[in-house]
């Protein structure tokens, strides 16, 4: 992720969630709300997928998220998600997101379409 043009801009930041999906703290450069989103992924992974037979969530797993409708800004917005493991047991997770500026000028798929006002 910070390969990504958007961190070279400073569109970047890292927080630190709880087991619960909670936010515990963010890094201090950067856009804050990129990090205050995250928890809705963190949260569904843990709700849905934590203890999922098929699934789980095992040490050195990595989950990237792009859904700017439920914890992301932006269509381009793109988050890893890295569960922290202590002693075999999942202890936190953290979220790495990051803006991919610039490519709704360039892919009209990148952003929403809203229907005009009548």
């Amino acid at each position: 992720m910070g390969a990504a043009p958007g961190a070279k801009w400073g569109d970047v930041i890292t927080g630190v969630y709880s087991a619960s999906g909670d936010l515990a703290i963010a890094s201090a450069g950067g856009v804050l709300i990129f990090s205050a989103l995250v928890h809705h992924p963190i949260k569904f992974i843990i709700k849905n997928w934590m203890n999922e037979p098929t699934v789980g969530v095992k040490e050195g797993d990595g989950f990237i998220h792009n859904d700017s409708r439920y914890g992301n800004v932006h269509n381009t917005d793109q988050s890893m998600i890295l569960p922290i493991f202590h002693d075999g047991s999942c202890c936190a997770g953290s979220p790495r997101p990051c803006t991919r500026a610039r490519t709704a000028r360039s892919s009209p798929a990148a952003c929403p379409r809203w229907p005009k006002a009548q």
